[in-house]
């Protein structure tokens, strides 16, 4: 049996052939890139190929861009390989899984996290529309003081 983790903050859990798992995708606290981990565990024989690929063409990742990918012994004989992919650009990237159990490999695409709107809060929104009332009343006054200055003794008042 063949279970494929993938490691993530977004921690969305799918369903698949193999047993469910959650994905990670973080920021390496040291270099202030993003990562995401791709993990096959509980196979045996061992013998698991784990790599990334990029784009619709399947482009294997180069090699700097990649970290781990050694098969370990598991405790119950069976055995796991992790690859992490650093540096992750704007491309679409899916980790490959190919294992002497499987008729085909597994892949799954990695889901980058959805951009977040700014929104406001409505006690900041309230503040704000104070400060631009205050700033528009100003500059009404200023231009409206203005005006008055530049009219004739005769006529002011």
């Amino acid at each position: 049996m063949l279970r494929c983790m993938w490691i993530s903050s977004v921690h969305n859990a799918f369903t698949a052939s193999w047993s469910m798992g959650r994905k990670l995708l973080r920021k390496n606290k040291h270099t202030r890139t993003q990562e995401a981990t791709c993990l096959a565990t509980g196979y045996y024989p061992h013998g698991a190929r784990v790599r990334w690929v990029r784009g619709e063409r399947h482009e294997p990742v180069p090699e700097h861009m990649l970290l781990g990918g050694e098969e370990l012994p598991n405790g119950d004989g069976t055995f796991q390989t992790r690859l992490t992919l650093r540096h992750l650009g704007e491309e679409e990237y899916k980790c490959q899984v190919d294992h002497s159990s499987q008729e085909t490999p597994m892949m799954r695409t990695l889901e980058k996290p959805r951009t977040r709107m700014f929104l406001l809060s409505p006690a900041l929104s309230v503040v704000l529309i104070i400060v631009m009332v205050v700033v528009a009343k100003r500059i009404y006054e200023r231009c409206h003081h203005q005006d008055e200055t530049d009219l004739p003794q005769e006529t002011r008042l």
